[in-house]
């Protein structure tokens, strides 16, 4: 994979994807916490939809509430981690120290400036899926304005703290799988130096408009 290759593809998604997760065993848990997953991304949508349809609010105001949110109901420190991949393991105390906040600002000002630009949305459960140990997949469509409806799919998991957003799926691709597969491979390009992705980070969120 190129340099070129690290204007890292995650940006040219469309609105659903800036819309940016083990469970008991038993035929019955399941279901239950499959439905418990898809109310989740319910009331999490009901939220996005709440500030991004509420004409009485500036764009600041909706920069900051939106900021706030995905930072609430985003498992970004985790999203951050996964998008290492096999350099997770290898990345010292102090990279980790400066890669993971640039990785989580990254993905806000992605979802934010995407977002923000939207009114009218319109969301909509379609079905869950349980995963067992993967989590639970909620597939929903996403609609703004006269835009004909788009399909996304959140992966949900539940941790001590309950549920949270690992990942989101658009027109086949998973975010923060795309991210990984775009991270992994520049950092093999450049020697195996977390500090390259590093860098590229800073460059991408410091040419950014501010999410807040």
């Amino acid at each position: 994979m190129s340099a070129a290759r690290l204007q890292w593809t995650i940006w040219a998604l469309p609105l659903a994807a800036a819309m940016y997760l083990a469970f008991a065993v038993g035929a019955a848990p399941r279901a239950h916490a499959a439905d418990d997953a898809a109310a989740y991304v319910q009331g999490v949508a009901d939220e996005a939809t709440g500030i991004l349809n509420n004409s009485g609010l500036s764009e600041s105001a909706k920069r900051d509430a939106l900021s706030k949110m995905i930072d609430t109901h985003l498992d970004l420190d985790k999203i951050a981690r996964f998008t290492l991949g096999k350099y997770a393991r290898i990345a010292t105390d102090a990279e980790k120290a400066e890669y993971i906040p640039l990785l989580k600002q990254y993905v806000i000002n992605f979802y934010v400036n995407n977002l923000v630009k939207y009114h009218d949305v319109k969301f909509k459960i379609i079905r869950s899926i349980d995963k067992g140990a993967q989590g639970t997949i909620v597939v929903s469509s996403i609609a703004a304005g006269s835009d004909e409806p788009n399909e996304a799919d959140w992966r949900v998991v539940k941790g001590p703290n309950g549920f949270s957003i690992f990942d989101a799926n658009i027109q086949g691709l998973w975010v923060a799988q795309n991210l990984e597969q775009t991270i992994v491979p520049y950092v093999d390009e450049h020697g195996g130096k977390v500090t390259a992705a590093i860098e590229k980070l800073r460059e991408q969120v410091n040419s950014a408009p501010p999410a807040g």
